[in-house]
C-alpha cells in the first residue's frame, strides 16, 4: 500500500513513461519467451491465479469446518426488532401499493420460513410415543405400571454419575418424499436413513462414503442421490435415489457437500 501511495504522488508525466516501460518490457521480453516455448510444454504451465481459491472452495470450506464442529449452516433470520417498525412497514407499504390491512398481513406472515428442523423433531418424537404405545398393547404388557412411567413426560429420569458425559449420536432429520412413501430423513455422522412414517426400521440405508454425487431438482424442492451399492459377492451398482420433496433442502444438500472436507471440491 506504500508503493501504490508513493506512485500517485508522482506527476503524471511519469506516470505515463513507467506505464510505457512496463508494457514495453513485456511485448519485446515476455511475450516472446513465451511464443517460443512449444505447446506441449506450454500446457504443462499452470493458468495464472491458480492457486487462489474460489467463492465456491472458500464456502464449502466454512461449510465443512461448522459441520464438522456440529454448528448451524443455515443464515440467521433477520427478524424486526419490535412491533411498531413492522406496523410502520406495513403502513408505508399499504400507502404505495393500495393493498388492505389483511393482504399486507398475510403478506408478511407469508415472508417467515417454516422452520423444519422443529417439525422433524416432532415427528420423531411422535413416533418415538406411538412405538412405545404400541408396544402396551402387546402381550398384556398396559397391565405392568412401570411401562406407563416411560410415557410420563414428567416422570423423573436416570440421574448420571457426577463429571460422567451421556453418549449420543448427533443426528439431523427432514422430512421428504420417497418414491410413495412420506417419511424423515436422518443424517448420521457416517450414514443418512430413510424411515417411512408407518415404518419403524428404515427403509433405505446409504454409507456417505458410498455417495457419488448430490443434485437439487424440481420445483417441489426434490433432491436426486447417487450412490454405489456394494452385495455381499462384491459386486457394484450405481443407483439413484430420489426424493420428490425435502424440508429444509439447502441445510441438507449442504451438509452432504460439505461431509468429509474437500472431498467433493467440484461442484
Amino acid at each position: 500500500m506504500g508503493v501504490v501511495f508513493c506512485i500517485t504522488l508522482l506527476p503524471s508525466q511519469y506516470l505515463v513513461k513507467l506505464l510505457g516501460l512496463a508494457l514495453g518490457a513485456l511485448y519485446w521480453h515476455a511475450i516472446p519467451v513465451l511464443a517460443a516455448i512449444p505447446p506441449a510444454d506450454r500446457a504443462r504451465l499452470p493458468p495464472p491465479f491458480s492457486e487462489v481459491p474460489t467463492d465456491g472452495d472458500y464456502a464449502m470450506g466454512l461449510i465443512s469446518q461448522r459441520v464438522a464442529r456440529g454448528l448451524e449452516i443455515k443464515p440467521r433470520s433477520h427478524r424486526a426488532k419490535s412491533g411498531s417498525a413492522i406496523d410502520t412497514d406495513t403502513k408505508s407499504d399499504i400507502s404505495q401499493t393500495g393493498e388492505s390491512p389483511a393482504k399486507a398481513a398475510g403478506s408478511v406472515g407469508l415472508s417467515t420460513s417454516v422452520d423444519w428442523k422443529k417439525w422433524g423433531n416432532r415427528i420423531v418424537d411422535t413416533k418415538a410415543r406411538s412405538h412405545e404405545v404400541k408396544k402396551l398393547f402387546k402381550d398384556g404388557q398396559w397391565k405392568r405400571p412401570e411401562n406407563w412411567l416411560a410415557l410420563n413426560p414428567l416422570s423423573p429420569s436416570i440421574a448420571l454419575p457426577t463429571g460422567s458425559i451421556e453418549p449420543r449420536l448427533q443426528t439431523y432429520t427432514f422430512p421428504a418424499q420417497y418414491k410413495k412413501a412420506s417419511g424423515l430423513i436422518t443424517l448420521a455422522s457416517d450414514t443418512l436413513f430413510f424411515t417411512p412414517l408407518l415404518s419403524s426400521s428404515a427403509k433405505l440405508m446409504i454409507p456417505l462414503t458410498h455417495v457419488l454425487g448430490v443434485k437439487k431438482t424440481g420445483p417441489m424442492r426434490g433432491l436426486n442421490l447417487r450412490w454405489v451399492q456394494s452385495s455381499q459377492d462384491g459386486a457394484t451398482e450405481e443407483r439413484e435415489e430420489k426424493f420428490l420433496w425435502v424440508g429444509a433442502r439447502n441445510e441438507l444438500f449442504a451438509r452432504l457437500v460439505a461431509w468429509g472436507g474437500r472431498r467433493w471440491a467440484n461442484i
